[in-house]
């Protein structure tokens, strides 16, 4: 899979192959995160969050124009319709009188009503017709998947992104799925909320139903009311004009409720069976997809954990990566506190975390119990296992056969916990399918991928390292068990032939120079912060002693 870049911030012209492991190496501000955005934005599609938050706004804006339509429209159809009612059309379905609808503005097609009385009250029925064709809905798909790469990065005119790689059509999958969802669709809602209780006028029910026909998605909505026979009785016999009949004061309240009404029934609908239907639907399209999903973890992890445990007090961005990100982590804690997960991937990353974490259910938090130490909430813990946590909820609900994007994942780590960090994005990848695509500023974790790659090694080889290494960090020696590291050591000793590649920015002073480097180069030199010491130490070397 090659992702190729024109023309954006720094980056000139590039040609990136993403691996089952793809590392980013250079000095900041050279491209590496609008390289990873940009990669998400040719993937943006195969974000559930995302494809989720397209497919709601879409149907709620059809919903919209039905809805919203007869509903505003209301105040001026039924005192019409009172004032124009004939005892002769009781009982009887009967268009909208043109000349009224020409005067209103609205097209009389899209009108019927019926009026007849049931146990002293009169029931008035209007209806409503609206059709989308598939071309309208290319063009409103075309749009949203355009305004997306302005979310995510500074888009010029002469800006190019290509992946060139066998993935799905954009427009398909989404319109796959919308027609999927809606078409058969059918909700009636009834009465259920009252912001002014009336004895005359209330709303019995309300009834969408959608249909697909001829490549056209067809809306047909109605709506049902109940009016005290006292309102039907005045305006047949009132000769009085409509905008100054005393009458209608009352009656537009009324209506008014009714609107208000049906505007959260649906909105509730929507948050609730349709999301449901559409998350359903989405996975189903999805799950045959050599790429099934991508998520982008994003850099400055801690304070975003802390949000989402905290019920979100955290001020985000209003911005499409940081909005998937953390519905991705709140997903991963609601599966964590309903011990609905993957426990391999937990397994695996109990050695960076240097123990593990739970959901306590009775204080409604994580907490983290490092090993040889009591546990304690997770938001008072080390920088580590914030960090860590940050990368672990969100790759919970990573289906396999993922792309996961990280920013920097040796952030806040020290350079023991960076070591086994690397591997376990390795024991990912190698586990589940995925393909890991990553920045770094780590000269060690660049290192020790390289060694993972080219040296020979056995399961009890990479148990050794990891005891040792959390020696290092403090971990008591009789609290470090194999049981706890064999499954972190299978997972990468399971497949021996991972690709890998990395890329390092050298900034020039015509544009940010993307160079491929080969593993044994990377073995032998890391062009990243060995160079910054030897700065250091020749600068130092030249220093008299006080």
């Amino acid at each position: 899979m090659r992702l190729e870049i024109k023309n954006l911030g720094p980056i000139v012209d590039s040609k990136i192959d993403l691996e089952d492991i793809t590392v980013l190496l250079g000095p900041p501000n050279s491209g590496k995160s609008y390289t990873l955005r940009a990669l998400y934005s040719t993937l943006v599609i195969l974000d559930h969050i995302v494809l989720q938050r397209i497919m709601e706004e879409l149907i709620e804006e059809i919903f919209l124009d039905v809805v919203e339509n007869i509903s505003n429209n209301l105040r001026e159809i039924v005192p019409i319709i009172l004032n124009a009612i004939d005892s002769s059309q009781n009982s009887q379905y009967v268009d909208f009188p043109e000349e009224l609808a020409r005067n209103m503005g609205m097209s009389s097609k899209n009108y019927t009503y019926r009026i007849f009385e049931e146990d002293n009250t009169a029931i008035l029925s209007i209806g409503d017709r609206y059709s989308i064709s598939r071309g309208e809905l290319l063009n409103e798909l075309n749009q949203k998947l355009e305004s997306m790469k302005g979310e995510l990065l500074p888009i010029a005119l002469d800006t190019k992104l290509y992946l060139n790689a066998s993935l799905p059509d954009k427009l398909f999958v989404i319109q796959n799925v919308l027609y999927r969802v809606l078409d058969g669709y059918e909700y009636i809602g009834r009465q259920a909320y009252s912001r002014y209780p009336s004895r005359y006028l209330r709303l019995k029910d309300f009834r969408i139903r959608i249909l697909e026909e001829n490549g056209s998605l067809n809306i047909i909505f109605k709506v049902t009311i109940r009016l005290n026979m006292k309102y039907l009785e005045h305006f047949r016999n009132s000769a009085s004009s409509i905008k100054r009949d005393p009458v209608l004061a009352r009656l537009f309240r009324d209506l008014d409720s009714i609107r208000l009404d049906i505007d959260r029934q649906l909105e509730r609908e929507l948050e609730v069976r349709l999301s449901k239907r559409i998350g359903e639907y989405i996975d189903a399209t999805t799950e045959n997809f050599d790429i099934r999903s991508v998520s982008f973890i994003p850099f400055g992890r801690t304070p975003l954990v802390y949000s989402s445990i905290e019920s979100g007090l955290f001020m985000l961005p209003d911005n499409l990566l940081f909005e998937s990100y953390m519905a991705n982590i709140e997903t991963g804690i609601k599966m964590l506190s309903r011990g609905q997960f993957n426990k391999d991937v937990v397994k695996m990353f109990s050695p960076v975390l240097q123990g593990e974490i739970r959901y306590d259910k009775s204080a409604k938090n994580i907490r983290y119990q490092k090993w040889g130490a009591p546990d304690l909430p997770i938001e008072f813990s080390s920088a580590l296992a914030s960090e860590v946590s940050g990368i672990l909820l969100p790759i919970l609900n990573a289906p396999p056969n993922s792309c996961i994007i990280i920013e920097e994942p040796e952030a806040q780590l020290h350079y023991s916990t960076q070591i086994i960090m690397a591997l376990t994005l390795i024991a990912l990848s190698n586990r589940f399918g995925h393909k890991i695509i990553f920045s770094t500023h780590s000269d060690i974790f660049a290192i020790t991928l390289a060694f993972l790659k080219e040296l020979r090694y056995h399961e009890r080889d990479i148990i050794r390292l990891v005891r040792e290494l959390l020696k290092l960090q403090g971990v008591p020696e009789e609290s470090i068990e194999d049981d706890k590291i064999m499954p972190l050591a299978q997972a990468i000793s399971s497949k021996r032939d991972f690709t890998i590649h990395f890329y390092y920015y050298n900034p020039t002073p015509s544009g940010v120079e993307i160079i491929p480097k080969k593993v044994n180069e990377i073995m032998e030199d890391v062009p990243g912060i060995t160079v910054v010491t030897d700065i250091l130490y020749y600068w130092a070397m030249n220093l008299s002693r006080r």
